[in-house]
């Protein structure tokens, strides 16, 4: 199991702004509104191929991230932070340089590209100082865009501002925005923002804590004979052949992991590697998954909803848990029948090899899945591998 970033609150928000056309026209206590002809749009910002505005020098335009050293990312993700408190500053001032929505669509634009940038490295990289860097980076980030929707001046810059006549997009941009502040508890008592601030960083800090957890566990099952690869492809035996008087050892990373399952003979191979592959950040996650789901119910009771499942719902298109469980009984009475004549089918073909069994577990799935294509189709994936090095 894996825990997703927790809460970086703003990516919704983001979707739903970049595309906005806004055309702005400000309460009455701001300024004169511009006719239609002057009113800025989200096009009317020149960007390069890139999508940087012309003549604005943006971090995210001055190196590709992929290669990125630690000090670089930092460096980088600094950059981003400084350009984004600037336009955070524009918002809260009640100045903005064209309009709180087109102000805060750039703001969004800022902080999503080194948020993606750093998630990935995070995830991928093979230099662990990088990896450090970029969940540095992304702990910094989440924390600036929970602060940005807690600002009760921006709130307020963008509540006071009219949409009325503006296109269909820039309307629904600006409603699920001004949402997405209250979500986060903008609206709250002093003690309660308080309080939702710092159950968000927790969360944060939790979830790459998880996710690190389980990325660093590599676990091995060893083995004294290649016997026991049988059915494995030769290239992928070649590449992990021990040295003399050495143990071949598998790993629960991926390139191992799924070419075993899928294709070794050995039943009770495939069942060491499931059982190691399953327990990766075990047991140091399960105190923080019990953490993270107390924090939950906390952070959704504090802003009036009955649960987190409740809260997490309400932004997406599935709205309210009672439709989740509806869509989850209908999907299950059709998908149930299905699953139970593909494992009766799956079980019958692996009782050709285990004449006694009458399981079937999840470390057969991938390999019976694999041997029926061949035998009921003639598709053979060893044969495929060599399209997709």
């Amino acid at each position: 199991m894996r825990v997703t970033p927790l809460l970086f609150a703003l990516a919704a928000v983001a979707a739903c702004a970049t595309s906005t056309t806004a055309t702005t026209k400000t309460s009455a206590s701001g300024p004169a509104e511009p006719t239609p002809e002057e009113k800025p749009t989200m096009n009317d910002r020149k960007t390069d191929g890139a999508g940087n505005q012309a003549g604005v020098e943006t971090p995210e335009s001055s190196f590709v991230p992929a290669t990125f050293t630690a000090a670089q990312l930092t460096t980088w993700c600094d950059a981003a932070l400084a350009h984004a408190a600037t336009l955070r500053g524009a918002l809260e001032s009640g100045k903005p340089t064209t309009s709180a929505l087109l102000d805060y669509n750039e703001l969004m634009r800022v902080l999503d590209t080194p948020n993606g940038w750093a998630a990935l490295l995070f995830q991928v990289s093979p230099d662990a100082d990088v990896r450090a860097a970029a969940d540095g980076c992304k702990q910094r980030l989440a924390k600036f865009g929970n602060d940005v929707v807690m600002s009760r001046a921006i709130y307020q810059s963008l509540a006071k501002e009219d949409h009325s006549s503006a296109t269909d997009e820039a309307r629904r941009a600006h409603r699920l925005i001004l949402r997405e502040f209250k979500r986060s508890g903008v609206d709250q008592d002093d003690a309660a923002r308080d309080r939702l601030k710092a159950i968000f960083e927790r969360m944060v800090l939790l979830g790459q804590e998880y996710q690190k957890n389980a990325s660093a566990d590599v676990r091995y099952v060893e083995i004294d004979s290649e016997a026991r690869l049988a059915g494995m492809p030769e290239d992928w035996i070649a590449a992990r052949r021990p040295k003399a008087g050495e143990k071949l050892r598998i790993s629960t990373d991926y390139p191992d992991y799924i070419p075993l399952l899928t294709y070794c003979k050995d039943g009770e191979l495939r069942k060491q590697l499931a059982i190691a592959f399953a327990a990766r950040g075990y047991p140091q996650n399960e105190a923080i998954m019990a953490e993270v789901l107390t924090l939950r119910r906390e952070y959704a009771t504090l802003l009036g909803y009955p649960s987190w499942a409740a809260y997490n719902a309400e932004d997406k298109m599935v709205k309210t848990t009672e439709t989740i469980e509806k869509f989850l009984i209908e999907l299950e009475g059709i998908v149930r029948p299905r699953s139970a004549a593909d494992t009766a089918e799956l079980l019958a073909r692996k009782q050709k090899d285990e004449p006694k069994t009458d399981g079937f577990a999840v470390w057969d799935r991938f390999y019976y899945l694999n041997v029926v294509r061949e035998e009921k189709y003639g598709y053979d994936s060893q044969e495929t591998r060599q399209y997709f090095p």
